[in-house]
């Protein structure tokens, strides 16, 4: 392929990272194709054939050696830790939560969804989360 094409399609997956997270795989194989774009430039590769295995080689090779640390450094791990530290956190209901229903508590600043098992929250009430169930957050009386 012609070395613009591979610097082409190496700008279009880091746009597409920076659009749409993609776990930073994007990322690694807009590097290998840009990678190879600048080493296709100075026309040190005999052949496409040979283009695409080192874009293999470089996606493969960046993905084993940055995912890791790039995935600490941006905190991307997917773990609730932070989501599971609203345990105890106290709250407003923004959105009247009926007992057994659904409903909307603000904590720190964020909006969330809530459930009850027993009580009626009604708008402006104050609440403590009890537990978190993936993006919902149980309350109870505080």
């Amino acid at each position: 392929m012609i070395w613009w094409f591979w610097i082409l399609i190496g700008i279009g997956l880091l746009a597409f990272e920076a659009a749409i997270p993609t776990g930073l795989f994007a990322l690694f194989f807009g590097i290998s194709a840009l990678l190879v774009g600048i080493i296709s430039a100075f026309g040190i590769l005999p052949g496409s054939w040979m283009q695409w295995i080192l874009f293999s080689i470089f996606a493969i090779i960046a993905l084993i050696a940055l995912k890791g640390p790039l995935k600490g450094k941006f905190n991307i791990n997917g773990d609730e830790k932070a989501i599971d530290s609203l345990v105890g956190e106290k709250g407003i209901v923004v959105e009247d939560v009926t007992a057994g229903g659904v409903g909307r508590v603000e904590i720190r600043g964020a909006g969330w969804t809530a459930r009850s098992d027993e009580n009626f929250f009604s708008k402006g009430t104050r609440c403590k989360v009890d537990r978190v169930d993936g993006l919902t957050l149980w309350i109870s009386k505080e």
